[in-house]
């Protein structure tokens, strides 16, 4: 069915009947359709919904940056046993992380299609609080089921909330136009996590100093209780019903698999999500011990520049989202730019000691921005491609691949230089580059959330 306007040339409201998402199947929304405005300011229900994503995003976001960066602390405190001899246990409990992440993830996703975002959002709660429990037990089995609990809910945690978001808001009004609010609201969410970033690392590191390397964790349950009574309490769920629901795992994960494998768009984001997260995640690895020695007077605040550029990336894309550039524009070239920061950062690696710390400085912090830039316009074109009745399965799968080259590049890295290790991170994002130059071609030739 087609969008019915009312009103007048002053006061434009737009009565919804069909999801704007584009999928196999017809989708039969459950909620009322709702006479809404356009504006946010004038609009009481988008506000609601702004205000309901966004606390309860951060909150979550607040939790992750208190136990994220201080699991290797808390584990190195500890006198683990190793269960595999090959292994070290700090790198077993993180490749277990990864492992449980890839695993799991289709199956958490179908639950958040199946039974909803809210339940999604509650069941990520309590496995984050368990493994920040996990982390004061001194058995390295009771470590692993922490770790375990951990590598699920940082899945939900990616892909729950946001897909509540695009349900709700595509319930109540989408077009060409309204996608850009979609997309102001992913801004201001990274926005606020870089801001949450700063302060929450901060406020970990003396808390470490007063209480020890446990304290962060404890401070984590504090916002995940707060998230947990929030979601109960302030969250209404938005179901989209396909016409022909499925209760079966497996034939659920192999119809989005098909999905995935059919529609070209969706295979060009699954493999940029994966070659660009991957490259990100070897530079965060490769920056304590390769870099942070070799640059003078910034090794103790690096953190702090680096997270800035981070919110500079994302209020950048909220700056070229408000002038018209398509997502797929702002994707295609935050991707060059970061491949050629990686390629000064490989030639780096070859330079002397001095010459080379301008060289290392200038292209990380602008990979850094672009890395703010990423995570909104990402967001964006999964919320206009990814079809609304299975976005959980389909997210979750996206995280399959990535994950895996994660684990690899976890195993590898000590055993490759910093050269080799950034040269091949400056040819995946090239590989991505060229990747998204075919999505331009697709957005180009369709209109975008159309069944092709």
């Amino acid at each position: 069915s087609q969008n019915k306007i009312e009103g007048g040339n002053d006061n434009k409201n737009i009565l919804l009947n069909q999801s704007p998402y584009h999928d196999s199947e017809p989708l039969q929304v459950i909620n009322r359709p709702i006479v809404l405005s356009l504006d946010f300011r004038k609009n009481t229900e988008l506000r609601l919904i702004r205000f309901r994503y966004l606390t309860l995003f951060l909150l979550l976001r607040c939790a992750d940056w208190c136990q994220g960066p201080n699991f290797y602390s808390a584990y190195a405190s500890k006198n683990l046993s190793s269960f595999v001899s090959f292994l070290p246990p700090i790198q077993l409990l993180y490749a277990l992380g990864f492992l449980s992440s890839a695993t799991f993830g289709p199956f958490m996703g179908k639950i958040i299609d199946n039974q909803g975002c809210k339940i999604g959002t509650l069941l990520c709660v309590a496995l984050s609080a368990i493994g920040a429990l996990s982390v004061k037990s001194q058995r390295t089995g009771m470590l692993l089921l922490g770790r375990l609990c951990s590598g699920i809910s940082s899945t939900l945690m990616l892909s729950a909330p946001e897909t509540w978001l695009v349900k709700d808001f595509g319930n109540k009004c989408i077009d060409e136009k309204d996608r850009k609010y979609l997309s102001n609201l992913l801004c201001l969410a990274y926005v606020g996590d870089s801001v949450i970033g700063i302060f929450a690392t901060y406020f970990s590191m003396s808390s470490i100093s007063k209480y020890g390397p446990i304290s962060p964790f404890t401070i984590s349950l504090y916002f995940l209780i707060t998230a947990a009574f929030f979601t109960s309490f302030c969250w209404r769920e938005s179901v989209i019903k396909s016409s022909r629901p499925s209760y079966n795992l497996n034939s659920s994960i192999r119809k989005a698999i098909r999905i995935i494998r059919r529609d070209q768009k969706l295979l060009i984001l699954n493999t940029v999500q994966a070659l660009f997260e991957t490259a990100m995640y070897t530079f965060v690895l490769l920056w304590p011990v390769k870099f942070a020695q070799r640059i003078n007077g910034l090794r103790g605040p690096s953190f702090l520049y680096m997270m800035i550029s981070c919110l500079v990336g994302s209020s950048m894309f909220g700056v070229f989202n408000k002038i018209g550039f398509k997502p797929e524009i702002i994707l295609s070239s935050l991707l060059g730019v970061s491949t050629l920061s990686f390629i000064l950062l490989a030639l780096s690696s070859h330079i002397s000691l001095v010459a080379s710390s301008a060289l290392i400085l200038v292209p990380s912090f602008i990979f850094e921005v672009c890395a703010g830039m990423y995570f909104p316009t990402m967001g964006a074109l999964k919320a206009k491609y990814i079809p609304v009745s299975c976005r959980g399965v389909i997210t979750n799968l996206f995280n399959v691949p990535l994950n895996v080259l994660l684990l690899s590049v976890y195993f590898c890295l000590n055993r490759a230089n910093s050269s080799w290790a950034l040269s091949a991170s400056a040819f995946t994002l090239g590989l991505a580059s060229l990747s998204v130059s075919k999505l331009l071609k697709l957005s180009g030739s369709n209109n975008p959330g159309t069944k092709e």
